[in-house]
């Protein structure tokens, strides 16, 4: 199901951003390394300035990215490039980063926080039951895997379906017009 508990004994700010109904986008820049770096990928959607550089260097001195962060790298990375960023604690630019997967977009560093806004606001103007279900499905799949997420998907496709937003949104498409969504998780 869709817990908010810490199940997996990690920082329970990263479970709580991974576990929040709606998404959560981080803007990176500048150095973003251990801690932070991990903080970011519990986030939905990471955008980064050209000029961040992005790190796990914990084993540099003796420790290693715990409190999630050997798993949320893998699974963002995979293996090989997650094992290359932590065993050698190198640090990797917003280039390679969006290569790598660790970012979804990389932007001039003075748009960084317009974008970021931009693209919250575009997410905030959609029905947040839609929005809530899409993200506890991917996060429900990715953590316990397909069967898990298609059960999930099932069980919120009625419960938003038969919602007052997807009713308006279907109305306004036969219409020709645009949604007026109520903003409330259907």
């Amino acid at each position: 199901g869709w817990l908010l508990e810490n199940e997996y004994h990690e920082s329970g700010l990263n479970a709580a951003l991974e576990n929040a109904r709606l998404p959560v986008i981080a803007a990176l820049n500048g150095f973003t390394m251990g801690g932070g770096a991990v903080l970011s990928l519990a986030c939905d959607i990471r955008i980064a300035a050209e000029s961040m550089k992005i790190g796990f260097p914990e084993v540099s001195v003796g420790a290693f990215a715990s409190g999630s962060g050997t798993q949320r790298l893998a699974h963002a990375v995979g293996k090989g490039r997650a094992l290359d960023l932590l065993l050698t604690g190198r640090v990797v630019d917003a280039r390679e980063a969006l290569e790598y997967g660790l970012v979804e977009f990389v932007y001039p560093d003075e748009e960084l926080l317009d974008q970021a806004l931009t693209m919250a606001e575009i997410i905030a103007a959609k029905p947040a039951g839609a929005v809530s279900a899409s993200k506890q499905c991917v996060i429900v799949g990715l953590r316990d895997g397909w069967e898990a997420g298609m059960a999930q998907e099932r069980e919120m496709r009625i419960q938003t379906g038969r919602g007052a937003d997807a009713l308006e949104g279907r109305h306004a498409f036969i219409e020709k017009r645009q949604p007026r969504f109520n903003q409330e998780e259907s």
